[in-house]
């Protein structure tokens, strides 16, 4: 029904307030998210942009190409980011499910993160082995 694939809010305001209700449900969905997939996709660019391309592939790279490696990373991240949201609504997984998933996997390394900023001895394979037993608990 409605509960498990995440549309009590849009049933309540088509409910109570008819197609004002949702076409602002429908406004506040569109701006949250191209709000979070912008974020997403600037810290992926940033990420490849400057801890791989610039460490790894031209150290001496200009700001110029800094921002062109970051323009086709967030391309080539929102051709992924659609495939992958194209393969989820074909499989039929709920936004409940991706909710949970997403919980649970990220919850799982809140331990080993605040390990390795507060304790001096947290090891990398420490961390790493912390956040895959949270993941598996």
């Amino acid at each position: 029904g409605e509960s498990n694939s995440g549309l009590v809010p849009p049933a309540v305001a088509v409910h109570l307030m008819g197609m004002s209700g949702a076409f602002l449900v429908t406004l506040q969905l569109f701006l949250a998210l191209t709000s979070t997939s912008n974020s997403e996709q600037l810290a992926v660019a940033t990420l490849v942009a400057y801890d791989v391309y610039k460490r790894y592939k031209r150290p001496d790279a200009t700001g110029k190409e800094i921002v062109y490696v970051m323009r086709c990373t967030v391309f080539g991240w929102a051709i992924v980011s659609g495939i992958g949201a194209l393969i989820l609504l074909e499989l039929g997984i709920s936004l409940g499910f991706v909710y949970m998933a997403m919980g649970n996997m990220v919850g799982s390394a809140v331990a080993p993160i605040a390990f390795a900023i507060m304790w001096k001895d947290c090891s990398a394979h420490g961390a790493v082995a912390g956040a895959l037993g949270g993941l598996g608990s």
